[in-house]
């Protein structure tokens, strides 16, 4: 099966313990997660989770349970392959940081 990166965005409650059951759900799975932005507005938190090396099957599987979580609002996903050219991931890399970037502007906005 085809490796790659999966993005999600989560939008919960600004409950205590949402964090800890999206995170939980990583962990309990053994999946380190490449990087996590959160940022909490009013009764709202908005989250952004980035996992790496990850097939889109099981990507898709933990979009489904992060639904499922209490809290949990919505849950946007991306998937991208891998690519086996170096030269392209690290301009998709930095593509994705500019997005990321551009992302939390607007989340803050």
């Amino acid at each position: 099966m085809s490796q790659g990166t999966a993005v999600y965005e989560i939008e919960a409650g600004d409950a205590a313990q949402v964090l800890c059951r999206v995170l939980g759900l990583f962990a309990q799975q053994d999946r380190p997660l490449a990087s996590v932005v959160a940022h909490s507005h009013g009764d709202k938190i908005q989250a952004m989770l980035r996992l790496r090396d990850v097939d889109v099957q099981r990507a898709q599987v933990l979009a489904e349970k992060l639904r499922a979580l209490a809290t949990v609002e919505s849950v946007a996903f991306t998937f991208s392959p891998a690519r086996s050219l170096p030269g392209r991931r690290l301009r998709r890399a930095e593509n994705a940081q500019h997005v990321a970037a551009g992302h939390l502007a607007d989340v803050r906005g």
